[in-house]
């Protein structure tokens, strides 16, 4: 899982071997989730801090995907606001 704090304009992948796939989120934070069954489950901890709230997130998953050179494949972006 890739965690923004900014979106980027949909930036083409295929130059790292990621065909197909765009970039939507700058990479601040890459974090591993494993599940199974094609779910998963991510908790992150955010400190109860009022000058937090309305603050939008980013995210972007990236699956393994063999059929790729790079592995990999890319997700659309997600956006969450905090406090909502």
């Amino acid at each position: 899982v890739v965690v923004s704090l900014s979106q980027i304009p949909a930036t083409p992948l295929a130059g790292i071997g990621m065909p197909g796939c765009n970039a939507y989120v700058s990479p601040d934070l890459l974090s591993t989730v494993t599940g199974t069954a094609g779910s998963a489950t991510w908790t992150v901890a955010m400190p109860a801090t009022i000058g937090l709230m309305g603050t939008a997130i980013y995210s972007q998953g990236l699956s393994l995907d063999p059929v790729n050179p790079a592995w990999l494949v890319a997700s659309n972006a997600h956006k969450g606001t905090l406090g909502n």
